[in-house]
This record gives structure tokens, C-alpha cells and sequence, in this order.
């Protein structure tokens, strides 16, 4: 709850012009997008707690997820996920 809270607090979050649900081919499943016009923070909601892999349309690169401050990498948008990401581009942590 900490975690979520603090995530809260980042200026990305309140200074957003855009919120976009970007996919959602599976019930269990929801790709979103939150940004300005400097930055975009990316939501990856895995409903099911299942391991999956997953083909989204995001840029390829190596992105910092702010729940755990793990780093995940997007090659040709393949991403396996087990719980919930959100990702940003490190050096862009929601704070512009």
C-alpha cells in the first residue's frame, strides 16, 4: 500500500493529459497507458496471477517497474509478466 501511495505522489500521475487502455484481448488482462506530453508511464494489470507472455505494443527497451523497482526489458514488445507491472522508462521515473 506504501508503494501505491508514494506512486501516487509522482507528478506523472497528477499532471497527466492522457489515460488510454491500450488492450484488453484477454478478460483477465488490461494494457494501459498514462502520460504528457514528456513522458509515458506504461500499466501492465495481470488479472490471474498466472505466468504469461505477451506481445504489446510498446517501445523496445529496458524499462523500470515502480511497484518493485525491478527492471524489465521490451524486445520486438515481448514481455513475460506474472503480476501486476508498471513500467516507465528509467531516468523518467514520473518525475518531469
Amino acid at each position: 500500500m506504501k508503494t501505491l501511495i508514494a506512486l501516487k505522489k509522482l507528478p506523472i500521475f497528477k499532471d497527466a493529459t492522457r489515460f488510454d487502455i491500450l488492450e484488453t484481448k484477454a478478460e483477465d488482462l488490461i494494457f494501459a497507458s498514462l502520460g504528457t506530453s514528456l513522458e509515458t508511464v506504461y500499466g501492465v494489470f495481470n488479472l490471474k496471477s498466472r505466468k504469461r507472455s505477451l506481445i504489446l505494443a510498446i517501445p523496445d527497451g529496458e524499462y523500470l517497474n515502480l511497484l518493485n523497482k525491478s527492471k524489465i526489458k521490451i524486445d520486438k514488445g515481448h514481455l513475460t509478466i506474472k503480476e501486476p507491472l508498471i513500467l516507465v522508462k528509467p531516468g523518467n521515473e514520473g518525475t518531469r
